[in-house]
């Protein structure tokens, strides 16, 4: 890429592959996005036409940053980190979001920051990520019951590392041992493991401290009822399930089309 000129307000940007180059400041794209100006409009028109190129524009940039599979950090002129695309995550193994918190406030890298983080890769599907922050968060607070309860918990939902995770609930249960969906979660990954009948008293004792009706808890009390071949409890609870959420799977439960699975 070649480096033009920088202009007076430059925003440096840094390529992982191609070294250090100057790019032009989104504010600096042109407000007429290369279409002719209608002399005729009207002040308010054109402020409105200009910001919405604006608005385009930065949304174009943006776009290019994201998709780009060079390694790209924007930085102001105060030397401040500003964005850090996808493939510069990927190239120094840190977010973008860890990078401008460190470079702002590294106070904000605590267990609740990777808490956080953690659980919105598990939203988005990114288990290995979610994985990989809930283990940073544990590490800074080995105590947090909900970093261990919600890591076992993944664990035990997609089958893996499930002693792992009967051990990360079991540790959470004993700080809040009346917590329902630590309960639940117990009962889960003891359901996964394949001990419905150990399985049971956590989850109906979930059922029983639980604030409000939860379908999921329902839903993997109906599983472990049938598991244990209790079949007019299974439809009961899945039955419960429904009425709080309807949820198609539970439905093909309930008519038989689908046993449970472990």
């Amino acid at each position: 890429m070649a480096r033009p000129n920088a202009p007076a307000k430059s925003r440096v940007v840094f390529d992982s592959t191609i070294g250090i180059g100057f790019g032009r400041q989104i504010s600096d794209i042109p407000a007429n996005n290369g279409m002719k100006e209608n002399k005729k409009q009207s002040g308010a028109k054109q402020l409105a036409s200009s910001k919405s190129a604006v608005h385009d524009g930065e949304e174009r940039l943006r776009a290019i940053l994201e998709t780009a599979v060079e390694g790209i950090i924007t930085i102001d002129e105060r030397g401040n980190i500003e964005s850090f695309n996808r493939a510069s995550e990927t190239i120094f193994g840190y977010t973008a979001a860890e990078v401008i918190a460190q470079a702002t406030d590294p106070k904000q890298l605590d267990e609740h920051f990777y808490f956080q983080l953690g659980s919105t890769c598990e939203r988005m599907g990114d288990l290995a990520e979610a994985e990989k922050y809930f283990e940073k968060c544990i590490q800074l607070a080995p105590n947090s019951a909900e970093s261990m309860n919600y890591l076992g918990y993944i664990w035990a939902e997609h089958g893996l590392k499930l002693e792992r995770a009967r051990a990360l609930i079991e540790k959470a249960l004993k700080i809040d041992p009346k917590n329902a969906a630590y309960l639940d979660s117990m009962a889960w990954v003891l359901f996964k493991l394949n001990q419905p009948t150990e399985a049971l008293p956590y989850a109906l004792k979930a059922a029983e401290l639980s604030e409000e009706p939860d379908a999921t808890l329902y839903d993997h009390l109906g599983d472990i009822y049938a598991a244990l071949n209790q079949l007019d409890k299974a439809r009961e609870a899945w039955r419960k399930s429904l009425s709080i959420e309807p949820n198609e799977a539970v439905g093909k439960k309930l008519e038989g089309q689908k046993p449970p699975d472990h």
